[in-house]
């Protein structure tokens, strides 16, 4: 049956009673009503049906037809649109078809113009014993839900996606109607019929999941959205000619996204289940945010980073497919352009001709930084063995500025050095990260660019190589002996342009030693020969420099995949602004918070320094786990009040991760928040107080046991305290 065919079914036209019209409790506009039932055709003329219906159509005080009462005062009744309905058999009762609303407003302005005497405005009354109708002889079931159809789909007057999708599925189900058929019946496409069908099936796993009970039809979109992108239907293994999802876990995890979820109270012996947790809103809600999971659905770490933060944005961005999809998206359009130019070289001017040096010099230093990272990934060995201690247990500097035949013996997981201003602090825990990082160039081009606070883009190198020390230090590294000498020299080199001068590390780990050169020039990238060690990962926080961004996403990628974050913010939130709800990071590194009160989310450097410091220090754990984290003047910034509870937050963080720690002070508040911690074994710490005496720092060891004793005993001040 084609449309032509629906208008050509031996119409009839006609005038009828409201009081033999009757409205269609099972008429698509109502299908995705909560209140909806679905009536049998020998109760559809009941009078607790009929009232349940016009309720449905009208609202409450006819608030929903409230434009349709005020247009027909005003214009009376314009048979524009034709009202169509279908007679109940062997009766002259007739079920509305199409037109439901203008019925049901009419039955109550009759009822109210015979009851009180409503003013009708230009509504002539005689409109109500004398209704135009159509209807049509030899009719079936099919024929009146096509014609809904050309009005709803077709038409102008569009219901609901999901009120259009389940007519269009009665017809395929229950009229047994060819999606050929209905191509041609409704004008819509065979792809969308079938994309339908598909929808609904889904729509019906889901209504059967745990998550059912909060289905709406707005969120017929989404499961469309779901059905429409093909990366999502692979990573579900969708079956199209079953119309169901093969692979069950990753619909119960893409269903728990889309859904609210329950978090569990505190209180896990509670028996209140109406009460015991609060909701998780839904992690996507739109079908555009489903787009946007496309994109990272092949990355399994930003899905388990998405099932953590329940946050997309976060895990969108801890996504390292999407950052290489984005590398690549950019070369391709850089290719685009370059040829672009080369089609229209003879345009070229002087001043391009100066861009293009420049653009020329920014690729070919992406080749250098290239080539640096694939040779340095290749060459590069770590000591690091999860399995084992991964422990600095002692450490002799025989030369390091400042430091003559200093040694730390009996160093702990978490070690504090104390002392007064320029007692040294800063240049032994830099010592302590050389050592971490052995010969990696980069790391130690950033040691000497961050004791300088020189922004990384402003490194003089003809500056630099002038202040690249001496450097000769010995350690034990998971009970096995590590040496690391450092020179500097001139060498001949092969291309001696801009050359400037040489770094030379000898490097001994148990029975292997390894050497290396890095080359270092004026105007072109450093250059290394040999192999590069290290012996953990480690991070540097200072709050005298900024922490590298790169360095900060990198951790912040982390710490949202390992599930730290949540920990940093909960203490933000516990402890220094309730309103806080969440901090993110966008595509440029900024931190935006997401808080209660203001809007809209500003950015963390709004807030106070001792904040932000937590925050970024925090993250820190994440991107050197099973490593070294150092933190240079722990305190700055940071009110004394908050210390104690800061140092449980470092102490459960270093747990966490198996992180080995060493922080500097000068404050007695926060050597105490050490000292009296009851987080900490005393086997875990270790102090050392540093002292100046004749050109010469030495460091006066003392155990957390000790330390406990003496913070306990007397006003004991680690900072001026020598052992005895």
């Amino acid at each position: 049956m084609n449309a032509e065919d629906t208008k050509q079914n031996q119409e009839r036209k006609s005038t009828l009673s409201l009081k033999n019209l009757f409205l269609d409790p099972n008429n698509y506009r109502f299908i995705d009503s909560d209140v909806y039932v679905n009536v049998d055709e020998s109760d559809v003329l009941m009078r607790e049906v009929q009232r349940r219906t016009t309720s449905l159509i009208l609202g409450k005080n006819a608030e929903y037809v409230r434009d349709l009462v005020d247009s027909f005062k005003k214009n009376g009744f314009l048979p524009v649109d034709q009202i169509q309905v279908r007679r109940v058999e062997n009766t002259r009762k007739f079920i509305v078809v199409e037109g439901n609303r203008r019925i049901a407003c009419l039955k109550y302005l009759q009822s109210r113009f015979e009851a009180e005497g409503l003013h009708l405005g230009k509504l002539d009354p005689e409109i109500f014993p004398k209704v135009p109708v159509v209807y049509y002889d030899s009719a079936n079931d099919a024929h009146y839900l096509i014609l809904m159809g050309l009005k709803h789909i077709s038409g102008n007057k569009k219901w609901p996606a999901i009120n259009q999708a389940k007519l269009i599925r009665t017809l395929c189900e229950e009229q047994k109607m060819a999606p050929e058929e209905i191509h041609q019946s409704l004008g819509v496409s065979k792809q969308e019929i079938n994309a339908t069908l598909k929808t609904l099936a889904l729509i019906d796993t889901y209504l059967e999941s745990d998550y059912g009970d909060q289905f709406e039809s707005d969120k017929y979109s989404i499961f469309r959205e779901i059905i429409r992108n093909r990366k999502i239907r692979s990573w579900l293994h969708w079956n199209d000619s079953l119309k169901e999802a093969k692979s069950t876990e990753n619909l119960d995890r893409l269903f728990s996204w889309i859904s609210e979820e329950e978090e569990l109270g505190d209180d896990e012996t509670t028996d209140d289940l109406v009460t015991k947790g609060q909701k998780l809103e839904a992690v996507i809600e739109t079908s555009k945010q489903i787009r946007e999971l496309a994109n990272i659905i092949d990355d399994d770490k930003a899905l388990d980073n998405l099932d953590t933060t329940r946050n997309l944005t976060e895990a969108t961005l801890a996504s390292e497919v999407l950052g290489k999809n984005q590398v690549k998206n950019a070369l391709s359009i850089i290719g685009q352009e370059i040829s672009t130019v080369f089609n229209m070289s003879k345009l070229i001017s002087d001043s391009d001709r100066t861009d293009i040096h420049e653009y020329s010099d920014k690729l070919k230093s992406l080749l250098d930084i290239g080539a640096k990272q694939s040779i340095s990934a290749s060459m590069r060995t770590s000591f690091l063995d999860p399995k084992n201690d991964n422990k600095i247990s002692s450490i002799n500097i025989s030369q390091f500025r400042r430091f003559k035949d200093t040694s730390l013996d009996n160093l702990s997981r978490v070690n504090l050095f104390a002392g007064i201003n320029n007692a040294g602090k800063t240049t032994l825990l830099e010592c302590i990260k050389l050592l971490c990082d052995l010969n990696n160039p980069k790391s130690f081009i950033e040691l000497i660019r961050r004791r300088a606070k020189i922004p990384s883009e402003e490194v003089n190198m003809e500056w630099f190589v002038g202040q690249i020390p001496d450097v000769a230090i010995t350690a034990q590294f998971d009970k096995k002996p590590v040496v690391l000498k450092l020179t500097q020299e001139s060498s001949p080199v092969d291309d001696m342009t801009y050359y400037l001068k040489s770094a030379y590390f000898d490097i001994q780990y148990g029975e292997r030693t390894f050497l290396s050169k890095t080359h270092f020039f004026e105007k072109y990238p450093q250059r290394t020969e040999g192999e590069i060690a290290s012996l953990c990962p480690s991070v540097f926080a200072s709050p005298f420099s900024g922490l590298d961004p790169g360095l900060l996403r990198e951790c912040h990628s982390k710490s949202l995949k390992e599930g730290s974050k949540e920990i940093i913010v909960e203490f933000l939130r516990r402890h220094i602004d309730a309103g806080i709800r969440n901090v993110e990071q966008d595509d440029f590194g900024r931190f935006t918070v997401i808080h209660e009160d203001i809007n809209p989310n500003p950015d963390l450097t709004i807030f106070g320094e001792g904040l932000q410091r937590i925050f970024k220090i925090g993250l820190l754990f994440a991107g050197a786990k099973n490593g070294v984290v150092i933190i240079d003047e722990l305190e700055n910034a940071i009110h004394a009040s908050l210390l104690p509870k800061l140092v449980k937050l470092i102490n459960e963080l270093s747990l966490k991760f198996n992180i080995q720690i060493f922080i500097s002070s000068h404050s007695k508040e926060c050597i105490d928040a050490f000292a009296k911690s009851e987080n900490i074994p005393e086997k875990d710490l270790s102090a050392y107080s540093l002292v100046e005496s004749e050109g010469k720092i030495a460091c006066f060891y003392f155990s957390g046991e000790r330390m406990h004793k003496l913070v306990d005993s007397i006003s004991f001040d680690l900072r001026g305290e020598v052992a005895e």
